[in-house]
């Protein structure tokens, strides 16, 4: 029946001496090599009250300062402070300070006694000996001594501040404490939050913002800091003209709730919604004016999505003080983190997430977390040995069938095992490119994708006469990238690309996120006609029961990842705004689809009003796998025998060369015994007039 026919094989992965492959949860401790954390995320900062960028969007929208605040922090009123100044911890720990002025000032003693002083510096040290009259040897006055400014700012510690300078001694040491007037105290507080070429609106926003914070904060323990444990301020040199007009403009006004001055929590990015305040802060109490809200115009914001960042397990695992953590898990598993779930070898530890973001200083808790590893080859390059002699040991090169990294050699073995022509995916790289992903140079990673995709366009495939089909990557980081790298490679002949089956599983936006991650990726796909081809294992984890399963039970189940994928796109809504989209599905087998069809009809039928789809999946799921998606298969009986549900039109066949699974150099005898059953036409389909359709090759 098929002694005159060749097939073309879907799934041929290209392996390289060292080479890593997606890990498996089932994998034994001696298989697994390296682990690998990687972290996406959004916004920068604890995201309780007023995002700042989320503010400048309002602004460039025309709304004024009054409705921002209200907007970020509901219910509060606003109203002008009594309070009209304040203390700032300049310093603290010092032997001796100095103080200077370019204009005549006082000194006023703690008993009372009042100095005039020329201008000059004059240096204190712990006893408080000062000498007021130049003529006269310096004394010890009575402490605290303030020093009261002249028509110029004083300078101390380097930098010129308004109001007066305090010193007091504290355990031998002296305190430098800045009392200053709570506007001259925001002139040099805004301009260190917001850049000075932000519109005047957002600045008088954060000058509300950071005075009713400060009196909130004052009111507490009496005394600020200058750093980030109240906010930043930076005295005179800080202040800017925007600064200044937008503190003359909001003169003392402050937000209070219940009669008391909010505290108006401020931060950089919210990543598209603030965080309730009960949420970030361990302990927290409910605040009715601190609770999340919606905050689209953070899109301007350059940290609305940020990542991926790439942390080694063993850097975690010292960070977090968790010894051998091999995964993380953020609860909630969407949104923002409350805790995350160190799972170490010996068990599993909870921790606050905002000490996890401190720790490995990440911008919020605002994540997803990936989970990657390198494990090795674990049976991969077992063509041509027998089966009871494969391993999981590392092997090399020279241990290797020549196939499995020389294309004329690999041109050769698809010759015994009657292939015509077959798309080979990557090993080193890994299945969809998550080496490169991993890579926190994100310039170089760029242009390994592009190198990687050189070498397949210009070796591997060259000189094979079309018979070796291009299979590329793309810059999974960057979803802009990624579709200008489609059109590139679409321009030299390029039909498909190798993607992940489950982007989250990667620390990657999903398919369903609301600001269309991936659109700029799936655009390019479906104007060039490119193939979205998913392996096994693309997404960095195989499906298993528990850490201690053995390996035959993820052996068993790994059509779920595909299943779960599948499921995915029918529910998605992707078919519908790319209506030219394809993909396929690798080494994945077919044997599952028609009850997933099945039931994904039926939940759509039954429940699309409640189940989130029904103004994007318009028509039954199973229309849209019969128009967009292929199947592929090496060993399925079953499959075969539902071939009416699935459709002969969506299948085709590979030969999963040179993993253990493989069927080479058999694979003509295994076709012809799962395949005795259809008649002549469905043969060729499914062997290859399906692939020849879907990858636009050259080929009867």
């Amino acid at each position: 029946m098929l002694r005159a026919l060749r097939f073309i094989a879907l799934c041929l992965p290209l392996l390289a001496a060292g080479s890593a492959v997606a890990s498996t949860e089932q994998q034994t401790e001696d298989a697994v090599t390296a682990t690998t954390f990687v972290v996406r995320g959004r916004g920068w900062g604890h995201g309780v009250g007023m995002g700042q960028w989320g503010a400048y969007g309002q602004a460039r929208r025309g709304v004024n300062y009054k409705k921002i605040l209200a907007h970020y922090y509901s219910g509060t009123k606003l109203v002008e402070t009594r309070t009209t100044s304040v203390r700032v911890l300049l310093a603290e720990g010092r032997r001796s300070v100095t103080v200077h002025s370019v204009s005549p000032f006082r000194l006023l003693a703690g008993d009372g006694e009042l100095h005039e002083l020329q201008p000059g510096s004059y240096t204190v040290g712990a006893g408080f000996k000062v000498k007021p009259d130049p003529a006269l040897p310096a004394h010890a006055l009575r402490g605290p001594l303030t020093f009261l400014h002249g028509s110029e700012p004083l300078e101390v510690i380097g930098k010129p501040y308004r109001g007066n300078v305090q010193l007091q001694r504290v355990n031998g040491k002296l305190q430098v404490v800045n009392v200053v007037g709570i506007d001259p105290y925001i002139r040099g507080v805004v301009s260190e939050e917001v850049p000075d070429d932000w519109p005047l609106e957002v600045v008088k926003a954060q000058a509300v913002a950071a005075r009713s914070y400060a009196l909130a904060q004052a009111g507490g323990r009496s005394i600020l800091y200058a750093d980030t444990r109240s906010q930043v301020y930076g005295g005179v040199e800080a202040e800017s003209t925007v600064g200044d007009k937008a503190v003359a403009a909001t003169r003392r006004q402050v937000l209070t709730y219940d009669g008391k001055v909010a505290t108006t929590f401020f931060f950089s990015s919210s990543g598209g919604r603030t965080a309730d305040v009960e949420d970030v802060f361990v302990g927290g109490t409910p605040i009715p004016y601190l609770v999340s809200v919606p905050d689209p115009d953070d899109k301007y914001s350059p940290y609305h999505r940020w990542g991926p960042v790439v942390l080694p397990a063993t850097r975690v695992s010292k960070l977090l003080r968790a010894p051998g953590t091999i995964d993380v898990r953020a609860i909630p598993a969407s949104g923002r983190a409350r805790e995350v779930v160190l799972v170490t070898r010996t068990g599993e530890r909870r921790v606050p997430a905002s000490d996890v973001r401190r720790a490995l200083d990440l911008r919020s808790t605002w994540v997803t977390l990936g989970v990657l590893s390198l494990s090795r080859p674990a049976g991969m390059a077992a063509a041509g040995v027998p089966r009871e002699e494969v391993t999981i040991s590392p092997i090399t090169m020279d241990d290797m069938r020549k196939g499995c990294w020389d294309p004329k050699a690999r041109l050769e073995d698809m010759d015994v095992n009657w292939v015509d022509a077959s798309l080979s995916f990557p090993t080193f790289p890994r299945f969809c490119g998550q080496t490169f992903l991993e890579r926190e140079d994100k310039e170089l990673a760029d242009l390994c994708v592009k190198a990687y995709n050189d070498w397949m366009f210009d070796e591997w495939c060259a000189g094979s006469d079309g018979r070796l089909i291009p299979l590329p990557i793309i810059q999974l980081w960057d979803s802009k990238l990624a579709g200008e790298e489609i059109r590139r490679n679409a321009a030299r002949g390029g039909r498909a690309v190798a993607f992940t089956e489950i982007p989250p599983f990667l620390g990657l936006p999903s398919i369903h996120d609301p600001d269309g991650y991936w659109d700029p990726f799936f655009q390019a796909c479906a104007e060039t006609g490119t193939v979205v081809c998913m392996h096994i294992g693309s997404s960095s984890k195989m499906p298993s029961t528990s850490k201690d399963a053995p390996p035959a039970v993820g052996s068993t189940l790994t059509y779920m990842n595909a299943a779960m994928s599948l499921t995915d796109y029918l529910m998605s809504g992707v078919f519908e705004k790319f209506p030219d989209l394809v993909i396929a599905y690798s080494e994945g087998q077919i044997g599952w689809i028609p009850y997933v069809l099945e039931r994904a009809d039926a939940v759509w039928d039954h429940n699309r009003a409640w189940g989130g789809v029904a103004d994007k999946v318009k028509k039954p799921p199973s229309q849209y796998y019969r128009e967009h998606v292929y199947g592929c298969f090496f060993d399925d009986p079953h499959g075969l025998r539902s071939l009416e549900d699935l459709g002969v039109d969506t299948i085709t066949f590979e030969t999963d060369y040179p993993h253990s699974d493989s069927t080479w150099p058999n694979s003509k005898e295994v076709a012809e015994r799962q395949m005795k059953d259809l008649d002549e036409d469905q043969i060729q389909k499914i062997v290859r007039g399906n692939a020849i359709r879907m990858l636009q090759l050259d080929l009867t």
